[in-house]
């Protein structure tokens, strides 16, 4: 797995202007008010070269942004590892009984590399998702907070995939940074869910959330699905 978020670059559009809602104003009458037309686009960029490596140093004059065939003007530009708001997504089902240490070794290790001003939290799933950590505390700094939110569910029962994004998803609307990524690590496959997989679907495309899956899986195990995580980290922009 990577060892940072594949957000290297943000790209942002921005325009105003500014309308006045009343013309004028007369004696005695409220103050003078004005409406505002602001278009804002957010690009969460990865580029990568024919191997999957990171491409560094790049710069906005080495991208071009087009709306309905017109070129827009990229008006900010930043290519640093800024921090994010990072949900990490966990399965905790029967699935993955004999893979729970794999998938708890991965997620430390992403944390590990992560930049140290991101905020975490993590989502466990099994039949049910459940927040890993405290109800009195949406994210976390601490490395080892993540850890006890990753080993606070037991492993067992079946698997609530899409429940599980969609908590994940509306948590994301709680963060501080402006960027925000989910890391899901899964078999891909669902069971369980009271959501629908175009119901997940439809909101990640709403959100500004990156995702990244991670399948843990092997040719034998009978519950996976590589194709929904694929469809999943697709529709986001992210990876599979």
């Amino acid at each position: 797995m990577p060892s940072r978020l594949g957000i290297t670059l943000i790209s942002l559009l921005a325009g105003a202007a500014l309308v006045p809602a009343q013309q004028g104003r007369g004696e005695g009458e409220g103050p003078l008010t004005f409406a505002a037309d602001v278009a804002l686009a957010v690009f969460n960029v990865t580029v990568t070269d024919g191997k999957g490596r990171h491409v560094a140093g790049l710069t906005a004059r080495d991208f071009q942004v087009d709306e309905d065939g017109r070129a827009q003007a990229i008006t900010l530009f930043d290519g640093a590892d800024l921090p994010a708001s990072v949900g990490l997504i966990v399965d905790s089902s029967g699935s993955m009984l004999d893979k729970r240490s794999d998938v708890v070794k991965a997620a430390l290790s992403f944390v590990a590399a992560s930049n140290s001003e991101d905020e975490m939290f993590v989502v466990n799933f099994n039949e049910h998702a459940y927040s890993g950590l405290p109800d009195s505390m949406n994210f976390t700094q601490s490395a080892d907070m993540v850890q006890v939110a990753l080993l606070r569910t037991p492993t067992g029962g079946f698997t609530a995939l899409y429940d599980a994004l969609a908590l994940g998803i509306d948590r994301l609307k709680t963060g501080t940074r402006a960027r925000k990524a989910l890391v899901v690590l899964s078999d891909g496959g669902d069971n369980a869910s009271r959501r629908s997989l175009d119901d997940v679907l439809r909101e990640a495309r709403r959100s500004t959330a990156t995702i990244y899956t991670i399948g843990m899986y092997d040719d034998t195990d009978v519950d996976r699905n590589p194709r929904v995580l694929r469809t999943i980290a697709d529709v986001s922009g992210g990876r599979a």
